[in-house]
Parts: C-alpha cells; sequence; structure tokens
C-alpha cells in the first residue's frame, strides 16, 4: 500500500486552492475600494456641513458679499483656518494630505427666499477664482 498522494491528486487541490482564492482575492479588493469611496463620500458631506456651520455663524458677512457678487467660494484651507474642518483631512484615493484648494463649496443664494444652496466641488478651483462675479474665502499665502 502507497502512503502520500498522487500526482493528479496534488494538482487538483492546488486548482480549487487557485481558484477559491481567485474569488477571495476579487471580493476582498471589491469590499476595499468600496471602503474608499464610502470614506471620500463621506468626507465630502462633512466638509459640506463644516460649510453650512459657517454660513449660520457669518450670515451677515455673507449677505454683505451677495450685495456685490453672484456667489461666494470657500475654500477647505479657509474652513480648516476657522477651526471648522481638522486640519489632517488626508484624500483616501492616494493617501496624500488635502490641499487647502483642492475642495472648495460654491454659495449662492435663492433668488426665491433667504435659503442658500451649497455645491461642493473637488477639482477646477483654479478655474473657479477667475470668475469675477464670485467673491472667495481662502487663505491667503504669505509673500
Amino acid at each position: 500500500m502507497k502512503k502520500g498522494f498522487t500526482l493528479v491528486e496534488l494538482l487538483a487541490v492546488i486548482i480549487i486552492l487557485g481558484i477559491l482564492s481567485l474569488i477571495a482575492g476579487t471580493t476582498v479588493t471589491t469590499f476595499l475600494k468600496k471602503g474608499k469611496t464610502d470614506l471620500y463620500n463621506q468626507q465630502l458631506k462633512n466638509v459640506e456641513l463644516a460649510c453650512k456651520n459657517w454660513g449660520s455663524e457669518n450670515s451677515d458677512l455673507i449677505e454683505e458679499k451677495f450685495d456685490s457678487y453672484n456667489s461666494i467660494i470657500v475654500t477647505i484651507g479657509y474652513l480648516q483656518d476657522k477651526g471648522y474642518i481638522d486640519d489632517n483631512i488626508k484624500n483616501v484615493k492616494d493617501n496624500k494630505k488635502i490641499n487647502q484648494n483642492d475642495i472648495f463649496i460654491i454659495i449662492t443664494k435663492s433668488s426665491t427666499s433667504k435659503k442658500y444652496d451649497y455645491e461642493l466641488l473637488d477639482e477646477g478651483f483654479e478655474d473657479m477664482k477667475t470668475n469675477t462675479n464670485s467673491f472667495v474665502f481662502e487663505i491667503q499665502e504669505e509673500a
């Protein structure tokens, strides 16, 4: 009587283990990507909430700026400087610290009521800064 496994039995086990690891690896990768996306979306919601809190506490300043401008832009750096957002927010997509001008919120006043509309954007800020109808609240770079 022989002890041990035949080559065919060993190959069958290796193939089964390979298939199982392929299925498990794909599932784990999918869950990790979904988790990062969910965390990023939650961070964006927190930034928007911080902007709304800032807006409610500074409504007089906002009203003053709306007399001259169609919209107000608030950068994440400005909110960090004023203490509404943690300074060490990282972009979960690339695990780097978020630049002060990477995310910004455009505040527009509703034409029918005293309500403000908040739109959060996470790209294209340099293009928005050139819009002359917007007032930008941002951290001023020291010269």
